[in-house]
């Protein structure tokens, strides 16, 4: 019988390693755990994408496998392909299954949970597993038996680590995990360079390459271009905000996000043209820096419709940037990782409403949270708000803190051998 024992090693089963905002708290988290507390990393990739975003994981020694695949198949149909790819990984994971039995073993994304989860019941895998759930359970509803097969897979993990209230919530209530098995860490967040704080130096640069009026409104959403993250319902909303419901002054959405060549990109722009505002969207894709794009900006929007709790929102509020965002998911938990019980969502009443009917799940206005109401026209309360916001972001809200919490908290928590040497 397989003996685990203390270890400071870690095993991330992730889909792959591109753009994304699993992805940017991976690269954000990985490399500090080498080199503050002095961890070993691999990562396991289902796939083989890896973006810039790799690149910090990379230099801190971390090693990334990927299943490689030759030329040869690049004549295949997709779903042939990927499935040698899906084939390819399983092999290498579970290859590392039965060679390492004791590294403390870490899934996130719902494909990687699932197939990491049954690789892991079908060697026997002794190691302490943590379920790293960063989403609403909605997906569960797409594909049959998946809810069934997760529920099973709860009950063999020893931690499960939520980052938004909402999450935890649906853990308890609809899928029977026992309270004490989760814990709840907010998105943690690098210090944000001072110069970002300067919102007026960046809001005319937004202004300038983009061409815009100086009275524009400028709103901003990050998100790769995914049917869940609400985009269609977003544009159908900006659609119809009328000139007083912006105290006549014109408004332009940058978005910020990549579609990874699925063509999506092409169908958003095609709506934007039908309801004739492609001249007001900005399509900008990925973007290698985005806190200049955040400081530049009035309003930030998250309209998805599954996220636990964005990165976005933190990017956006530490730059002082008032948000807006569905309720059920990450502005709830924002709100709550604030230290200010004064904390204000800059909302023009007529958008906000436009957005509730098309994005809340509940198709309701009461999906969304709404602080002060018709203020586009206040250039006082945006600079209160603006304040409030920045100032709010706790110290928890960062990676070292992040760390502390997993490692010191988490791991010691978990009852078997396995306990962190920091």
């Amino acid at each position: 019988m397989d003996t685990v024992k203390p270890t400071r090693s870690l095993r991330v089963i992730v889909n792959n390693l591109a753009v994304g905002g699993t992805e940017t708290h991976l690269s954000r988290l990985l490399p500090s755990l080498v080199s503050q507390y002095g961890w070993r990393i691999k990562i396991f990739l289902l796939d083989n994408r890896i973006d810039e975003l790799a690149k910090p994981i990379i230099e801190a020694g971390i090693e990334i496998k990927s299943p490689s695949v030759s030329d040869r198949f690049r004549f295949l149909p997709n779903f042939l392909r990927n499935l040698i790819i899906l084939l390819k990984s399983s092999l290498l994971i579970a290859n590392d299954f039965l060679e390492d039995r004791t590294t403390l073993t870490t899934f996130f994304l719902p494909k990687a949970y699932l197939l990491g989860m049954t690789l892991a019941r079908l060697t026997g895998l002794p190691a302490k597993k943590i379920l790293n759930r960063r989403s609403l359970n909605f997906y569960q509803k797409k594909t049959h038996g998946v809810r069934w097969l997760e529920k099973k897979f709860h009950r063999r993990v020893d931690a499960i680590i939520v980052n938004s209230e909402q999450i935890k919530k649906q853990l308890i209530d609809e899928e029977g995990v026992d309270s004490d098995k989760i814990t709840l860490i907010y998105n943690g967040l690098p210090e944000v360079a001072p110069e970002y704080l300067e919102k007026s130096r960046w809001r005319r640069k937004v202004l300038t390459d983009l061409d815009l009026p100086k009275n524009s409104w400028i709103f901003i959403q990050v998100a790769n271009l995914i049917p869940y993250k609400g985009y269609e319902d977003l544009l159908k909303a900006l659609s119809e905000l009328t000139p007083q419901d912006c105290a006549n002054r014109p408004w332009h959405l940058v978005c910020l996000g990549s579609d990874s060549g699925s063509g999506y990109a092409s169908d958003l722009k095609k709506l934007s043209c039908e309801l004739h505002i492609d001249s007001q969207v900005h399509w900008l894709g990925k973007q290698p820096e985005v806190f200049s794009w955040y400081a530049g900006a009035d309003i930030g929007l998250l309209s998805s419709h599954e996220e636990g709790f964005s990165n976005a929102v933190i990017e956006g509020m530490s730059v002082g940037l008032p948000m807006i965002s569905p309720s059920n998911t990450t502005t709830v938990s924002a709100a709550n990782t604030m230290r200010s019980g004064e904390t204000r969502f800059l909302t023009a009443s007529a958008l906000l409403r436009a957005i509730c009917i098309g994005t809340s799940p509940t198709g309701s206005p009461e999906g969304y949270v709404s602080g002060t109401s018709d203020t586009m026209t206040s250039k006082s309360t945006s600079a209160h708000s603006n304040s409030c916001l920045r100032r709010g972001l706790p110290e928890a809200s960062t990676i070292r803190s992040f760390i502390y919490t997993i490692f010191i908290k988490i791991i010691d928590n978990i009852p078997a051998s396995i306990t962190p040497l920091i």
